[in-house]
């Protein structure tokens, strides 16, 4: 409908809203699930501290949480990350 804009990365199913995050989204969630912080995950990928905390906003927006435990929790219900952390691509990444 004119006016109405959907929110990139989200669609709705019957269960509700599925999310899809971009690779780098999913990797830089999966490493801060194994506890780097956004300096080491920075320097590990070889990006600025600002890059890691703006795929993070962006996946705290996607999932609709604040923090980096609200983002772990419904990461691991929406079964995109193991309880291991691990990052579950989906199947068109």
């Amino acid at each position: 409908m004119r006016g109405e804009r959907r929110d990139a990365g989200r669609a709705e199913s019957d269960e509700g809203p599925i999310v899809r995050l971009t690779k780098r989204e999913g990797e830089i969630l999966s490493l801060v699930f194994h506890g780097l912080s956004s300096q080491t995950i920075a320097d590990d990928l070889f990006i600025s501290r600002r890059t890691v905390e703006f795929h993070l906003a962006n996946v705290y927006h996607k999932l609709e949480v604040n923090n980096r435990g609200q983002a772990f929790h419904e990461a691991l219900r929406r079964g995109l990350v193991t309880l291991n952390g691990d990052y579950l691509a989906s199947p068109t990444d």
